[in-house]
């Protein structure tokens, strides 16, 4: 269940093809909706992805770059979608692009500081801000029988972040 490494980050190409269940997610929640209305949402792009793994060479790609030591994804709802995929479908990749470390902080920037986060768990809002949210997890990671339940509560998440610690032993960080 190992992410991407700093090794291995620095070994690859600017960009290319990647395991997108080999990314931690930088931002602990997003809309299920893409920026872009046409493009719809996470779930119509994860079954899109299902059926025609090679969709994905159209799609942008995910932006990735380092930060305390650790690799990151900065394009959540898309990391969503290909991991959702991934977990039915083995053959889906992601089109990845590595972004510098000024591109990093460009980009933690927009984040909301303080925030507990492993990588591993995102929650999904169904609407705005304040709407339900679903929580995803990074499918290799399923077999950690976590409750993620509709509607779980931001205790329950967090206290799903620390079981997390506890059976993998993957650090926390607040960004």
């Amino acid at each position: 269940m190992p992410f991407l490494d700093q090794y291995q980050f620095n070994k690859m190409d600017n960009n290319g093809f990647i395991d997108p269940c080999d990314l931690r997610f930088a931002q602990p929640e997003c809309s299920k909706d893409f920026m872009n209305a046409k493009h719809g949402d996470v779930y119509k792009l994860a079954s899109l992805l299902k059926q025609s793994p090679g969709v994905a060479s159209n799609l942008p790609y995910v932006e990735i770059g380092e930060f305390n030591s650790m690799i990151w994804s900065f394009d959540t709802r898309r990391l969503v979608a290909l991991q959702m995929a991934r977990r039915e479908n083995i053959a889906v990749v992601g089109l990845y692009k590595k972004i510098t470390t000024r591109e990093v902080a460009g980009r933690l920037a927009n984040f909301a500081p303080g925030e507990s986060r492993c990588g591993i768990l995102c929650w999904v809002r169904q609407g705005g801000i304040n709407s339900t949210r679903i929580v995803h997890c990074n499918p290799e990671y399923d077999g950690v029988n976590l409750d993620t339940s509709l509607n779980m509560t931001d205790a329950e998440y967090q206290s799903g972040l620390r079981t997390i610690k506890t059976l993998t032993g993957i650090s926390l960080i607040d960004l």
